[in-house]
């Protein structure tokens, strides 16, 4: 059964005029994944408007389909965390991974901050640009045998989106395009989609960067993960 917040006025005013401004949610979207390699939670810093601090996390596999509804409470005040594992269960593995695009919901005034952390490597994650037919998203990159880099791209509106993604590596600047479902989420390692246009083997890092663009009229987050990965140097024995 789905449950819903009350965002009423605190002040128990019945005045219409405030109702826009004082009732309004604070809405998130996220693109996140729980597996072998990352893990994801949730960190909640309460409203000081109103007392409650309570939160609802919708979650949608990478289809789009959706697949949860939690309703998450913290003591008053108090800021929140979360990890996100206990509710992707129902997720379907897709590329390898349990991905979604989770909507978090609070009262006014809340905010909410997504972690994706690496398991067994290290990872730096940017922020979270937007991107539509309006707006172009550009990330730069730094390519080596030492890293890993993945467009992690989710829908937050029906529609489903084509997505261009244009590598600029020196002068060539080959392209990719795929699908992302409404209200779904995918990922692409760019060393892997572009595996014929960069040289992985060169100890020397290339720097490069990565135009993203969709012509459609759905709504759109991404971000840049960037893993780090770490060799083990084995040291000989002396005689």
């Amino acid at each position: 059964m789905q449950e819903t917040l009350n965002f009423s006025d605190s002040s128990g005013s019945n005045n219409q005029d405030n109702v826009d401004a004082e009732v309004k949610p604070t809405e998130s979207h996220f693109w996140v994944a729980c597996d072998d390699n990352f893990n994801s939670s949730l960190v909640f810093t309460p409203s000081i408007e109103v007392d409650n601090n309570e939160h609802i996390v919708i979650v949608y596999d990478a289809s789009g389909e959706r697949v949860s509804e939690t309703k998450i409470s913290f003591p008053e005040n108090k800021l929140g965390y979360f990890e996100l594992d206990s509710i992707l269960g129902e997720c379907k593995n897709f590329q390898g991974m349990r991905q979604a695009h989770i909507h978090v919901l609070s009262q006014p005034g809340a905010k909410h901050q997504c972690i994706v952390k690496g398991k067994k490597d290290k990872c730096m994650v940017s922020s979270v640009q937007s991107l539509n037919r309006n707006k172009v998203a550009f990330f730069p990159l730094r390519i080596s045998p030492e890293s890993k880099n993945i467009i992690a791209v989710h829908s937050f509106t029906r529609p489903p989106a084509t997505v261009k993604c244009r590598l600029f590596t020196g002068t060539r600047t080959p392209e990719i395009e795929f699908k992302v479902n409404e209200n779904g989420a995918i990922s692409k390692e760019i060393e892997t989609e572009f595996e014929d246009y960069l040289d992985l083997s060169s100890s020397k890092p290339l720097q490069a960067y990565v135009r993203i663009i969709t012509n459609s009229s759905a709504e759109l987050g991404i971000k840049l993960i960037e893993k780090c990965v770490e060799h083990k140097i084995i040291k000989s024995e002396q005689e």
